[in-house]
């Protein structure tokens, strides 16, 4: 599956920058709603809810504390993944490097695409207070464009910097690091 891809490690940088993306948009979704549901349930002025109910519904905080750590459990989790794949394909020819920096350049685009589309969604008075509870997510998704270009270039490093396997009848996994 991997052995035939040609250049392919940066598309993987694509999988990981829409999944990063996803997970965040989600995450501050998830925020917004708990808060609104939450100011609904405490504004309840009739004796429908009783008020130590009201306080335990206002104690649960498992959706704040979940948003942040699942992007940031995500994010190690995707970039050891990245680190892995680009250590362990073969590099098949070294004419794709030029495919891989150009395919880079789009997706440091498409970073700053992203990055700006949550700068736009956090400037939201509804998602703005949600927002504020994703201090990691907010810090990353700022860089979002600096952090995949910075990923991109060291997965391209990695990869492109092994020489080919020595022999291709082996599934070995990745080329010998030769640094001659």
């Amino acid at each position: 599956m991997i052995m035939n891809k040609k250049g392919g490690i940066v598309g993987y940088l694509g999988i990981m920058i829409l999944s990063l993306f996803l997970i965040s948009f989600c995450a501050l979704l998830a925020n917004t709603m708990w808060t609104t549901a939450n100011n609904t349930f405490q504004n309840i002025t009739n004796e429908t809810i009783p008020d130590n109910v009201k306080e335990d519904i206002a104690g649960i905080t498992v959706v704040q504390d979940l948003s942040d750590k699942i992007f940031i459990i995500t994010f190690i989790l995707l970039m050891i993944g990245y680190i892995l794949v680009s250590t362990l394909t073969p590099t098949e020819s070294n004419i794709f490097f030029l495919f891989s920096v150009a395919l880079l350049i789009v997706f440091t685009v498409l970073a700053m695409i992203l990055s700006n589309a949550w700068k736009y969604l956090t400037e939201n008075p509804i998602l703005s207070s949600a927002a504020l509870q994703l201090p990691f997510t907010g810090f990353f998704m700022r860089f979002f464009p600096i952090i995949t270009f910075l990923v991109g270039v060291i997965g391209i490093i990695i990869y492109y910097s092994r020489s080919k396997l020595s022999d291709s009848n082996t599934n070995s996994g990745g080329g010998s690091f030769d640094f001659e």
